[in-house]
């Protein structure tokens, strides 16, 4: 079952709020509410635990997706 391009549209934009949302609500260090404490022990020289910056990865991969879908879809109605 394929989706119409202004599904595709639709679910690319939302990938792309959903995981920019995610991104700045992680690096912002609200993510401390959610149990990312901070520790004397850091993995990272950013201050950052190893699940955070997976979890933040995992944020850039949602919006790299949307922005794909979003290209993927504009490509393809353009073609005549």
């Amino acid at each position: 079952m394929a989706l119409d391009p202004g599904e595709r549209l639709f679910a690319g934009v939302v990938l792309i709020v959903i995981g920019l949302v995610g991104l700045v609500y992680r690096l912002t260090g609200y993510g401390v509410i959610i149990g990312d404490i901070r520790t004397g022990s850091m993995f990272y020289s950013g201050g950052y635990s190893l699940l955070s910056l997976v979890i933040s990865a995992l944020f850039v991969i949602v919006v790299l997706l949307g922005i794909y879908i979003v290209y993927d879809t504009i490509r393809k109605d353009a073609r005549p």
